[in-house]
């Protein structure tokens, strides 16, 4: 959720940097705090609206998942790669 995905190297600077010590009555600022539960708000809000336009489009009469995945397909060899996208 935190950790970019397409951005190899912003995802190793992310993952490799030193740890702070962080002791566990320690506390994170309230503006942290605050920005982080407004990112997973976010993030929960996006995984709803996902979810509800793929629910939207499954009950359409003239969807199927095969016609989706064909579509996709473009090298039509049964999996999808980076040549598909």
């Amino acid at each position: 959720m935190l950790l970019p995905c397409t951005n190899s190297k912003l995802r190793a600077s992310a993952t490799q940097r030193p740890a702070l010590g962080c002791k566990p009555t320690d506390f994170l600022s309230i503006d942290t705090e605050n920005d982080l539960v407004n990112l997973i708000k976010m993030e929960i809000s996006l995984h709803n609206t996902c979810e509800n336009l793929k629910q939207l489009l499954a009950s359409r009469e003239d969807y199927s998942d095969e016609a989706a995945f064909d579509a996709v397909d473009s090298t039509k060899v049964g999996f999808l790669d980076q040549k598909n996208f």
